[in-house]
């Protein structure tokens, strides 16, 4: 199904539901992921890092919920064949000779475009890029000591897209 992805009906509450729709009565609401959760033991070690950094994320932003953590492991596993094909390719190289002697693309790069579209496609649905997160529709906290904690200089500045690049451009002009 192709076009905008639809609004969870609990975000549309929460924004006063300004398309004054009709609200699902029997949308699902999936129970927050509580307690210890260990990594599948099926992921990498590197996937298995990538997993409490994302559990760790996802819970202080309120995201994660039992039924993500199926999508949570691809992502992760994901994440852990992007690291190793990275290893590879940096110990390999981009080009190698291949069976005939002639000069052939790595293998392991194409490895790592494949975790790097799923990375993406799978990130996208916890917000874990800048162009994701506004579809989420709430703000999400960043752990304490994050390098992306810009806590002095920001907390200053506007918060919109085009008021924030605005105030880091001055000599730009808002044209309306």
């Amino acid at each position: 199904m192709r076009g905008r992805k639809t609004t969870p009906t609990a975000l549309k509450q929460l924004h006063g539901n300004p398309g004054k729709r009709a609200l699902p009565k029997a949308e699902p609401k999936p129970p927050p992921a509580n307690g210890a959760i260990g990594a599948p033991p099926h992921l990498t070690v590197e996937a298995k890092r990538e997993w409490a950094r994302k559990v760790t994320d996802l819970r202080a932003s309120g995201l994660l919920t039992t039924v993500d953590l199926g999508l949570l492991a691809a992502y992760c596993s994901a994440h852990g064949s992007f690291v190793e094909a990275g290893r590879k390719l940096k110990k390999m190289g981009e080009v190698i000779e291949g069976r005939d002697g002639n000069l052939v693309r790595n293998p392991w790069g194409l490895i790592r475009n494949k975790a790097v579209e799923q990375m993406v496609r799978i990130g996208s649905e916890f917000g874990f890029s800048p162009a994701s997160r506004p579809r989420l529709g709430r703000a999400a906290s960043l752990p304490d000591g994050d390098v992306n904690d810009r806590t002095s200089a920001a907390a200053a500045t506007p918060t919109s897209g085009l008021d924030a690049y605005l105030a880091g451009h001055p000599d730009a002009k808002a044209v309306h």
